[in-house]
């Protein structure tokens, strides 16, 4: 597990009250202090939070009205600036060892942002802070018969010396991108667009019905779907948390298979003469209100990744006759699904499985996972699933057989749950006030996760110091490491105007229970070698990034 990775981070910070006093309530974050176990560690910087950007090649770039700059990472100097032409800003889709791609944004009339130029992708050469010809995606017109739309980029993939884009047009307003009229599959070499592909959406399909309120709210089953990643010469594609998987070529773009609504399929059995278990769709083709309905029961929320892995381990009549089969280059799709039993529960009632599909498309196992998937990301031939309660888990290749047979030759198609970790619940302590935290922060470093379980609280009404709770779990052993974050402040915590329970004790005492975040919170983590990186914000303008060593905290 390299380099760090940053799952599920919102660095928006909700903070409630327009009536918040910044002077009444001022956190002195160079008094701030970590500890874990005994020891205690001072900041080692405090600087105000990094922009919000993109980093390459030892740079953060970051865009602003009409303009980006270029800072380097070694001193925060400016290296470059660079006017953005026609637009007021960019969206950051990609980088690979040179260039930056992105899109560039306008404000419309209704103050709703949108690309200026929806087929274009722009690219800069980020060392000579340069831009180059851009991309230009091809797209319907009015000789095709149809409605041209507006099609815009969803993903942006730059792999062995091509870069793919995936491009689509809504058809109904939906969230979460879900409504796809159509969506395009376009790859670019240096000679220009080397093929692209349409591919009509899968239709009306929605979202869930519930809204999450705060971060301490309970959470529902969200559409995730990872769109394009390249395994061996297959690019595989997934749209949207209701979309088709594909997988075509990459040099040509020509179809490798198509995996429609792999929800539908369930785990059967058949006996006794037979004794075998199958997967299978769980309705008819013919029967499309079935398959409408349980299409708005399900959902892709995180995935597909893919793995390699070299072959099967042949078939039951193989084995028998003593044969072995010979491997051969393949890999191994995971896909984390939403499924969910109560259709007037919003998604709140829903269950979690992961698919096991193999290269040709097919789905060959399933395996039910404890919690709700929020995230993941393949790691080391595994894929590592983040799930709810700061749960992490990991499914891998398993052994399917094909023919059918009793005993050790036969296959359940359940799939292969490598491990699971669940720490214990972090208990905040009684407090005068407890609030909820921002969102699902969670940094993968090395043989470790590092997350916020809670949000902060503060002891009593005459205390000074506001508590931040911060806990590291060795992902072999699933041992917790719990740190607390001490902030010192000045003047009073202000009261909250909403989204919040009161109650009192007989001797006139208030206890403060906030559903979200309030007064001061963590919006980032970010691990850089030993050294952690905790960004907080508070009421008013108040923001700062904190370091600590991590070294000596075992």
């Amino acid at each position: 597990m390299g380099r760090c990775v940053l799952m599920g981070c919102f660095a928006v910070l909700c903070l409630g009250a327009a009536s918040i006093a910044a002077e009444d309530f001022v956190p002195t974050p160079a008094k701030a202090r970590l500890e874990s176990g005994g020891v205690i560690l001072a900041p080692s910087a405090v600087a105000a939070p990094p922009r919000e950007g993109l980093r390459v090649g030892g740079l953060r770039i970051v865009a602003e009205r009409g303009r980006l700059l270029a800072h380097r990472d070694v001193d925060g100097a400016v290296a470059w600036t660079l006017p953005i032409a026609k637009a007021e800003t960019m969206s950051f889709l990609g980088v690979d060892a040179a260039l930056l791609y992105g899109q560039c944004w306008v404000k419309a009339e209704d103050d709703n942002w949108r690309p200026s130029e929806p087929r274009k992708v722009e690219r800069l050469d980020v060392a000579a802070g340069k831009w180059l010809e851009p991309l230009v995606l091809p797209g319907r017109s009015a000789t095709d018969g149809a409605e041209p739309g507006e099609e815009r980029v969803w993903a942006l993939l730059s792999v062995r010396a091509a870069v793919l884009v995936l491009s689509g047009a809504e058809g109904k307003a939906a969230p979460y991108g879900e409504n796809l009229s159509h969506y395009r599959v376009t790859c670019f070499r240096e000679a220009g667009c080397a093929w692209t592909r349409e591919f009509e959406g899968a239709g009306e399909i929605g979202g869930p019905s519930a809204l999450r309120l705060g971060g301490g709210g309970p959470s529902y089953a969200a559409p995730g779907a990872h769109p394009l990643s390249v395994i061996h010469d297959d690019v595989i594609v997934c749209a949207g948390g209701g979309q088709d998987i594909l997988a075509l070529d990459l040099a040509t773009g020509a179809d490798r298979w198509r995996l429609p609504a792999v929800w539908e399929f369930e785990r059967g059995f058949v006996g006794p003469s037979i004794w075998q278990h199958f997967l299978s769709r769980a309705v008819r083709d013919e029967d499309e209100a079935a398959r409408a309905r349980l299409r708005s029961m399900r959902r892709i929320v995180a995935g597909p990744f893919a793995v390699p892995h070299d072959g099967g381990l042949g078939t039951y009549d193989d084995v028998l006759g003593g044969s072995t089969a010979v491997p051969a280059p393949g890999y191994r799709l995971f896909v984390a699904v939403a499924r969910n039993q109560n259709e007037e529960s919003g998604g709140y009632l829903a269950d979690a499985v992961v698919y096991e599909v193999n290269h040709e498309g097919t789905p060959i196992a399933i395996v039910p996972m404890p919690r709700m998937v929020t995230g993941g990301m393949p790691l080391a031939g595994e894929v590592l699933w983040a799930c709810e309660q700061e749960a992490l888990g990991a499914t891998a290749p398993s052994f399917q057989r094909d023919g059918h047979g009793m005993g050790d030759w036969s296959t359940d198609h359940v799939g292969r749950l490598a491990w699971y970790r669940q720490p214990e619940p972090y208990i905040v302590p009684e407090a005068w006030m407890r609030t909820g935290r921002t969102g699902p922060h969670l940094v993968i470093d090395g043989g470790r996760a590092l997350s916020v379980p809670a949000g902060g609280y503060v002891l009593d009404r005459k205390d000074r110091v506001f508590r931040l709770p911060v806990q590291l779990v060795d992902l072999e052993t699933g041992a917790r490491v719990a740190m607390l974050l001490s902030v010192p402040f000045a003047g009073t915590v202000p009261r909250p105007e909403g989204n919040y329970g009161l109650s009192t004790t007989p001797d006139g005492g208030e206890w403060w229970t906030v559903g979200g975040p309030h007064a001061l919170a963590i919006v980032g983590l970010e691990v850089h070698g030993s050294l952690l990186d905790v960004t907080l914000a508070g009421a008013g303008e108040f923001a700062a990034t904190l370091t600590f060593d991590l070294s000596k905290v075992r």
